[in-house]
């Protein structure tokens, strides 16, 4: 897996151990299901944002 990949999930689990897994795989955000379209839009944004400030800076 590459340093820089942003990696989201969604899941509908809410086992904490599950969300722990996760993290330690690398997993830059976890999106619990049922989520809203406008949610899932500003995380994509949000993502989006980060990539662009990681690739101006370099």
């Amino acid at each position: 897996m590459f340093t820089d990949q942003m990696i989201i999930v969604t899941s509908a689990c809410e086992e904490t151990q599950y969300h722990d897994d996760l993290a330690n795989l690398g997993v830059s955000r976890f999106v619990p299901k049922p989520m809203n379209t406008q949610q899932m839009i500003q995380i994509l944004y949000d993502a989006c944002e980060n990539i662009s400030m990681k690739t101006s800076s370099t």
